[in-house]
């Protein structure tokens, strides 16, 4: 469909807010956009996108999926508040620095190395980056008006940079090799944070972040996590694959939505002693408010040995939604057997 088709197809519509084109062949000019006076747009797999001849009037921009290798042009679309630029094949971002009303910037899924010209974005407070092979982070520690930074797999080492993000309340760092995170304790405004896939040992700068809703530290090395009895306001708490040895400390704690994970945690050697290591886990699922879901849960992820483990599940689980009493009865006696079993992540 060419630029006159479009026209003619809208041409009952004086003003549309959002334009959506999805799958056109080719958009070599998005100049017919000015006769709707559209302020938002979103494309989608189309190719070919010319931006030299862009309308000036759009606020809000998405361009994914389109092959794009360059922006030259968009540096005149200087209203643009929120721009989404995901999955596309960039490298050179330079005419981004001439967007300084961007509040929101996503640029995942790119091939984005340099990112020295975000510097000059002094109202950009929402701010995706993933997925990225960054060289340089340093620039992002000049955007002081940030809220919310996703820089997963960035190739991130070292996050000193975040210190001078003060109003930073959403972040996520998931998918690189952090493993000091003790910056993290100046982040007081935190509510959410995503940690996970790194090789995280050490979180006892996290007992600091009072606010924090949303906390996810699956995939890492920690081992103690006594530092996370004090947060009150969580919500949600991954913290599968790792090594934790016991939750006894923040067993009590009572979760809004009940989502509270443990499972795959490895706190000994592969082949350990089933009645002291089950102990263990079933108290760090007790969290999930039922023992029976826990032990529904235990019996999916654990490889089981011995058939007389197997049947003595079975039957309490049979019995369980009729008989209470003998499930607790049945689950007392199989705690105190011999049973060996595979901890291995299967």
């Amino acid at each position: 469909m060419n630029e006159s088709q479009l026209i003619d197809k809208y041409q009952t519509k004086v003003v549309l807010k959002m334009l959506k084109l999805e799958q056109q062949q080719d958009i070599s000019s998005i100049k017919f956009v000015q006769a709707f006076k559209v302020t938002t747009l979103f494309v989608k797999k189309c190719f070919s996108i010319n931006f030299q001849e862009a309308p000036t009037n759009i606020l809000n921009l998405t361009v994914n999926q389109c092959q794009l290798q360059t922006v030259d042009g968009i540096q005149q679309m200087v209203q643009l508040q929120a721009l989404n630029l995901q999955n596309n094949q960039l490298e050179n971002i330079e005419e981004l620095k001439y967007l300084i009303n961007l509040t929101t910037l996503k640029l995942c899924d790119n091939k984005i190395s340099d990112i020295k010209a975000l510097d000059k974005l002094c109202c950009i407070q929402n701010l995706s980056l993933d997925h990225n092979p960054l060289q340089n982070i340093s620039t992002v520690s000049t955007l002081h008006t940030l809220v919310e930074l996703n820089l997963t797999k960035t190739n991130l080492s070292n996050i000193s940079f975040i210190k001078s993000l003060l109003q930073l309340q959403r972040l996520t760092l998931s998918q690189n090799s952090i493993i000091d995170i003790s910056i993290l304790m100046y982040k007081t405004k935190l509510t959410y944070l995503h940690l996970g896939q790194n090789q995280i040992i050490d979180i006892t700068s996290l007992q600091l972040l009072q606010r924090l809703e949303q906390l996810i530290l699956s995939d890492n090395q920690i081992v103690h996590i006594d530092a996370l009895t004090e947060l009150a306001n969580l919500n949600h708490l991954d913290l599968r694959n790792n090594f934790i040895i016991s939750v006894e400390c923040i067993e009590h704690h009572r979760f809004y939505d009940d989502y509270y994970d443990t499972n795959y945690n490895r706190p000994s050697a592969q082949q350990v002693q089933y009645s002291n290591t089950l102990a263990k886990i079933f108290k760090a699922n007790r969290l999930f408010n039922t023992q029976l879901f826990c032990i529904k849960k235990l019996k999916s992820k654990i490889a089981i040995y011995t058939q007389l483990f197997k049947d003595s599940i079975n039957q309490c689980l049979s019995k369980a939604n009729t008989d209470n009493q003998y499930f607790y009865e049945q689950m007392k006696s199989i705690l105190q057997s011999n049973v060996h079993f595979d901890m291995a992540t299967q």
